[in-house]
Formats: C-alpha cells, structure tokens, sequence
C-alpha cells in the first residue's frame, strides 16, 4: 500500500484547495450545536446491542430526555458517553467572488499543477472516499467518476447532492478533464466514492459521520489504498466517537485529510488523541485570488 504514497501526495494536492473555502475538526468554540435528544454511549466490549442504533466500533446512537438517561440504559455498563454534536459544512466568505469558476482556475496555476499532470493524473487502485453532502451524479463532469456510495442521512441508496458543497468537492478532486465542460479535476483519473453525511442545510450529527466513517473502513476493496476527505466542522469539544472511528481508520493504513486554516482558526492542540492521525491541509499563507480574475 505505502508505494502509492506518490500517487496519494498528488491526489492531495485537489484536497488542499478545499481550505481555502473550508475547514475540518475546528473543535474548539463557544456555541455548541448539539441534536435535542440524540446522545452517543460506549458500550464495554462483549456487551450485546440490544437498545438504539450500533455504528460501529462498541458505540451506540440513542434518543432519549438526557445524557444519564441514555447511559442507564446499559444500566453502567458503558465507558463513554456524549451528546449527538452538530457539524457543518464551512464557507469562507472571502472566497466568494463575482466569477464563480476563478477561484477552481487560479489555483491549478498557482499550484502549478499542469506541470504536475507530466508525472501523473491519478488513478491506479486508489479511492478517495468524500465525506459530505453528497454528489450531483447527474453532472457531466462527475458522473464517471464515482466508485459507490451510500448516504448516511436519508435512504441508503440516495445519495445525491441537495446542497452542492459535496459536489463541488468531489470536483475539485477528480472532475472528468479535458471534455469540455465545467472545470478540471487535479487528480482527474481517480475515483471517488461517496459518504453523505450533511444534510440539505450542510449539516449533520457525529454518530452519523462515525458511523459512515466504520463502515467505509470495513468496506475498502482489497489491495486499495483509500483516502478519506473531510471538509466539515464543528463549534464542539473533540467528540470521542470520532477519535476512536479515526484512529481505527489510522489502524487500517487509511491517510485521513482534514482542510484547515481557510477561517484564520487556529488547528487546536488534540492531546495526543487521534486527531493527530489527520493530515490537516491549509496553504502556508493567506491565498487570495489574482487581482484581474
């Protein structure tokens, strides 16, 4: 797996420019979201699922008046417990200009990225694996190139793109090249496959992004090298659901890229959780658009 490395750094390179419209994890903030009656238990290895929704790694979604309600229900046998927190997709309001496709086109050049597609233009059996809103499947520069997918949020097999950031992410990765339409992907012979796990509105709860997060990793073709792409937030503490979903994506040789910096946040400190696992993208400095875009 690891003699793809090359391959994955090129197709990181599409991942980075998603920071510039968006960040993944910003875990610290006044204004916690959380879904009123949606908690998340941990329940100690060997005890049977008997009661709410099992994502995948001993945790358990539950809806219920309150957090101790929820853990009674294991009646104390559980490890950890917290609330159901809300994530978002996130803008940069900077990044909005009046030309809508400037700012996919500076930074090909900025990036110098033509030069790159010399070397490489992605593909081989590698998957990258966008955790999002969901694809517009209709849209000539994507219907190629997704690999499956599954939302997390509505019916399993509907997965298709009400907001658009989904999309536009999955473009940035690996739009269809050289055909004509739209823009052009950096990595633009991999494929992608899909986890919907925003909403409508851009939104979605942490049991649902961990869930999606283990059953992709339980699902990797064999011989696949797969990497998993966030570009979603939260106002909330560091949620132990994720950190256990990533650190046992981690553990299956998965690189996991989350966008970070384009709001001028500070990527907090994790403490040594797996949040350290992450790769977080962000260009070195503040990246504007050219002046005669």
């Amino acid at each position: 797996m690891r003699s793809n490395r090359g391959l994955i750094a090129f197709i990181l390179i599409a991942i980075v420019f998603m920071a510039v419209a968006s960040r993944c994890f910003r875990l610290v903030g006044a204004d916690v979201e959380t879904v009123t009656g949606c908690y998340l238990v941990r329940v100690r290895p060997g005890v049977a699922v008997t009661q709410g929704e099992a994502l995948g790694l001993n945790w358990v979604r539950l809806w219920t008046d309150s957090q101790k309600a929820a853990e009674d229900v294991y009646q104390g046998l559980t490890d950890a417990a917290e609330p159901c927190y809300v994530m978002h997709t996130q803008e940069d309001p900077a990044a909005t200009v009046n030309d809508p496709l400037a700012p996919q086109q500076w930074a090909l050049a900025k990036a110098n990225v033509p030069s790159a597609w010399d070397v490489t233009k992605g593909g081989g059996k590698v998957v990258v694996v966008v955790f999002d809103t969901g694809l517009d499947i209709s849209h000539p520069d994507l219907i190629s190139k997704y690999f499956g997918g599954k939302s997390f949020i509505q019916s399993p097999t509907t997965y298709t793109d009400q907001n658009g950031h989904g999309s536009h992410t999955t473009g940035t990765i690996a739009a269809a090249t050289n055909n004509f339409v739209g823009v052009a992907g950096i990595a633009y012979n991999t494929k992608v496959s899909i986890a919907q796990v925003l909403n409508a509105q851009g939104s979605g709860d942490t049991g649902g992004i961990a869930q999606a997060i283990n059953e992709a990793t339980n699902a990797i073709p064999p011989g696949w090298q797969a990497i998993y792409n966030f570009s979603l937030g939260c106002e909330c503490p560091p949620p132990q659901v994720l950190i256990d979903a990533i650190a046992n994506a981690y553990a299956h040789d998965i690189v996991i890229v989350a966008a970070a910096g384009s709001l001028a946040v500070q990527y907090p400190e994790a403490g040594g959780t797996a949040f350290e696992l992450c790769l977080p993208l962000a260009t070195p400095s503040p990246v504007e658009p050219p002046t005669d875009a």
